[in-house]
């Protein structure tokens, strides 16, 4: 399913993005003010301007009419995490200008961008999207955002090795699966929390077999194969939340408004 992003309006607000005055690039502003009092001659001074302008940002309208600053030769999906991060994630679609364009298309001054997004759940970006964006912005949450998945599946991929290795040797899971000696062998092995110790199992950097042999030997080395050998749930699990935007109002199937 989709759903289209849609955006407040916001008079009082002129430039949004990275790059524009609003984040703070007054350094720049002040060197246009001595530039223009350095430069005797207007058109020298707005021509080479136009051209700074023009090597620096690119301007674009968001629906409402929002003027949004953007890098140069940024794309719709640099838009999008110029909205939101959420939305950049969940980027499946454009429209600028009226017209449906691919999300490498690049954008110039003064196109009208609209965002398609996927409300399914774990809708993500496009690996390849690392390699046409512009902003630094868009660049490192899609970066974050495969690092994070990554880290996931490592856990699941950890706790699962573990668990078979155990129910291998018949050993009771939830005696030697309990909180305390899972954070006591995860400081033992240098990680951070248990979290990190699946995941240094998952990405093989650490054995299931000694994680086992460090669990066994906080039970005393007593084996009970006669206990029950149901799986333990890792006990500090990553939490996912909704997040919330003041920003931008979310259009779709199943939603009201």
């Amino acid at each position: 399913m989709a759903a289209h992003w849609k955006y407040k309006d916001q008079p009082n607000r002129t430039a949004v993005g990275p790059g524009s005055p609003k984040d703070g690039d007054m350094g720049w502003l002040r060197s246009l003010v001595d530039w223009q009092q350095e430069t005797s001659d207007p058109g020298e001074f707005l021509d080479s301007l136009r051209f700074e302008i023009n090597a620096r940002e690119v301007f674009v309208f968001t629906p409402k009419g929002e003027v949004m600053a953007l890098p140069a030769g940024s794309t719709p999906v640099d838009f999008a995490y110029a909205v939101h991060t959420e939305v950049g994630h969940r980027t499946i679609g454009a429209r600028v200008n009226g017209k449906l364009v691919p999300l490498n298309s690049e954008l110039n001054h003064g196109d009208w961008v609209e965002i398609f997004t996927s409300k399914a759940e774990g809708a993500g970006p496009s690996q390849d999207w690392q390699h046409f964006v512009k902003s630094a912005r868009a660049r490192n949450k899609i970066r974050q955002w495969f690092s994070k998945e990554r880290r996931e599946e490592a856990i699941e991929r950890g706790k699962d090795q573990l668990t078979r290795a155990m129910r291998k040797q018949n050993l009771p899971l939830q005696r030697l699966m309990t909180h305390d000696a899972l954070s006591t062998v995860a400081e033992e092995f240098h990680y951070v929390d248990i979290s990190g110790l699946y995941a240094g199992v998952g990405d093989g950097h650490t054995s299931a077999q000694s994680v086992m042999e460090k669990l066994m030997e906080h039970l005393g080395g007593h084996e009970t194969p006669d206990e029950d050998l149901d799986e333990v749930s890792i006990p500090s699990q990553l939490q996912k939340t909704r997040y919330s935007d003041s920003g931008v109002i979310v259009r779709g199937v199943g939603m009201s408004g």
